[in-house]
C-alpha cells in the first residue's frame, strides 16, 4: 500500500520555518511554490510554520505588499505552529534563523540532516552537482542527502546564516529582510533551473 501511495503522491515537500509564521516564512514559501510550479509543475509542495506561530494570524500589510511585488497573494494565508508531524513529513526544512533550526531539531531529532537555514542551504547548492535524467523530486532527495556533507562553518559573522525578523519594526528592517532573503530564494530556484537545462 505504501508503494502505491508513493507513486500517486511523489511531490518533494519543503517546510519553511520562522518564528510567528506571518512574515518571513509565508513569503518565502509562496515565492518558492510559485517559481517551482513554473519550472516543475506538480513536483513540489511548499508549506510554512512558526516555532511560536501566530495561529490563524494574517500577514502584515508590509509582507502583503512585498508578495504583490512578486506577483503573489497571501490574502488567504493564516499562521500555524510548527509540530513534530510537520517536520516528519518534510523532505527539506528551511529555517530563517539558526535558532529555529535548533528548535526544529529538538522537536524532531530525525530532522537534523534535512534542516538548514535558508541562507546556509543556498550557499551549499553551487557545490552540489545535480543528478540529471531523473524526476525533480528524486533529484532533490539526492540533493538533501548530499547537502549535509557540504556544511561548513560560516566565514565571518554567524548572522550571515540568519534572515532578520522585521515584524513590528521599521520599513528599513523589512527592506533588510528582503535583501537577505531574496538572493537565497533565487539561488534555490536557480539550482533547479540549471538542473533542468542540463538534463540530457
Amino acid at each position: 500500500m505504501k508503494g502505491d501511495w508513493e507513486v500517486l503522491d511523489s511531490r518533494f515537500r519543503v517546510l519553511v520555518v520562522c518564528t510567528g509564521n506571518i512574515c518571513r516564512s509565508p513569503l518565502a514559501a509562496a515565492y518558492l511554490q510559485s517559481r517551482f510550479d513554473e519550472l516543475s509543475p506538480g513536483r513540489f509542495e511548499i508549506s510554512s510554520a512558526g516555532t511560536h506561530g501566530v495561529v490563524n494570524g494574517a500577514v502584515p500589510r508590509q509582507i502583503a505588499r512585498l508578495a504583490a511585488d512578486f506577483g503573489l497573494s497571501l490574502e488567504s494565508f493564516r499562521g500555524r505552529v510548527l509540530s513534530a508531524e510537520m517536520l516528519t513529513g518534510a523532505d527539506l526544512i528551511l529555517t530563517m534563523e539558526r535558532r529555529q533550526r535548533s528548535i526544529a531539531v529538538q522537536l524532531e531529532p530525525r530532522s537534523l540532516r534535512r534542516a538548514f537555514t535558508v541562507r546556509e542551504f543556498a550557499r551549499i547548492l553551487p557545490a552540489v552537482p545535480p543528478e540529471n535524467g531523473i524526476p525533480a523530486e528524486q533529484r532533490w532527495q539526492s540533493l538533501v542527502a548530499l547537502a549535509q556533507r557540504y556544511r561548513q562553518p560560516t566565514v565571518g559573522s554567524l548572522a550571515l546564516d540568519d534572515v532578520i525578523d522585521p515584524y513590528g519594526r521599521s520599513a528599513a528592517t523589512y527592506r533588510e529582510m528582503i535583501e537577505q532573503l531574496l538572493p537565497a530564494l533565487r539561488g534555490i530556484v536557480e539550482w533547479e533551473r540549471q538542473a533542468k537545462r542540463a538534463r540530457p
